[in-house]
This record gives structure tokens, C-alpha cells and sequence, in this order.
């Protein structure tokens, strides 16, 4: 259950990984069909890069608002009042990854928690199950900070999703160094 959950856990961030280079604003993404729709902003070098498919650092909401500050202002509201942040790769399949790899994680905890206690070793000093119960806060605060952080990229976008990798990623590193002490 162990290799399970780390396998799981490696697909989620390599997932999570291609969603994140992903991700794109609807405000921009609307913003975007505004400036087409409007080709007297052509004459500009700039139009063309924020017409481009928006992506994590797309600025074409703010292009948009640049261009005619008075008239478009508005506008620029009510984009960013209503702006969410979504990915075109991998988005769902890092969620569905998620949701098995916190499963398996349960489960393994589970198993954990309820096996019966080792035999005793009558050898002194520090052994691998040391190492590998030292390892649990760090990986379990991880799981439990991801769902929340999760929640969070919809509104605060790369911000959130950069912190959900720092996270994921040093949760993984935690659950494998208790994987191979255990192991090894």
C-alpha cells in the first residue's frame, strides 16, 4: 500500500505540474475576445501578445483596460470581479489523481495505525522505523494542506498553484524518505 501511495502521489504532481503550466484567466480569455472584437487596437505591437492564448502570466485584461482607460474601465470591473483561474491540460486528471491518492493515503494510514506492535529488538540505538514514524507529521500536514490549497488556485491562480507544488512536492519527498527507510 505504501508503493501504491507514493506512486499515486508522484502522478499527482507530474499531473498537478501539467495543469499548472496551464492555467489560464477567464478574465483574460474574456478580455481576449474583447480586443478582437475590436481591430482599431491592430495598429499596436503589443495587441498581438495579449491576443495570444492566455496563459499563467497572460495580460490581456489589462491591455484592454490600458488602451482606453475612461470607456473600458467598466468593463475591466466586471472581467476581473467574475475572473477564475482554470487549466486546459491535465486539470482533471490531477483532481482524480487527488482524490485516489488521499484514498490509498487513508487506507495505508489506516492499516498502519491498526497493525499489531513489532516484535522488540534487543539492539540499542536509532533504528528505520525511527525514521519512518519521524517522517508522518510532515507528509500528513501536507495531505491536509493540499485540498484547501487546491480550492484556493480558482481564485488566487499561479500564487496558489505555486504553493500547492512547494507542498505536494515536500510531502512527497517526506513520504518517500518513510518509504525507503521502512524499505531499505
Amino acid at each position: 500500500m505504501g508503493m501504491t501511495t507514493l506512486g499515486l502521489w508522484l502522478a499527482t504532481n507530474l499531473a498537478g505540474e501539467e495543469a499548472n503550466e496551464s492555467l489560464y484567466s477567464s478574465a483574460d480569455e474574456n478580455a481576449r475576445m474583447l480586443l478582437l472584437a475590436n481591430p482599431q487596437y491592430a495598429n499596436d505591437p503589443v495587441y498581438f501578445l495579449a491576443i495570444q492564448e492566455p496563459g499563467p502570466r497572460s495580460f490581456a485584461a489589462e491591455y484592454f483596460l490600458s488602451r482606453d482607460p475612461a470607456n473600458n474601465l467598466g468593463l475591466y470591473l466586471a472581467l476581473k470581479s467574475q475572473e477564475e483561474w482554470r487549466s486546459r491540460k491535465s486539470g482533471n486528471l490531477h483532481r482524480s489523481l487527488a482524490y485516489a491518492t488521499f484514498a490509498s493515503y487513508a487506507i495505508t494510514a489506516g492499516l498502519a495505525y491498526f497493525a499489531p506492535e513489532r516484535i522488540q529488538s534487543t539492539e540499542p540505538g536509532i533504528d528505520s522505523i525511527f525514521f519512518h514514524k519521524a517522517m508522518i507529521p510532515f507528509h500528513l500536514a501536507a495531505m491536509l494542506m493540499l485540498p484547501r490549497l487546491g480550492e484556493q488556485i480558482e481564485h488566487r491562480g499561479p500564487a496558489a498553484a505555486e504553493e500547492m507544488e512547494h507542498v505536494g512536492w515536500a510531502g512527497f519527498g517526506a513520504l518517500s524518505i518513510a518509504f525507503f527507510t521502512i524499505t531499505f
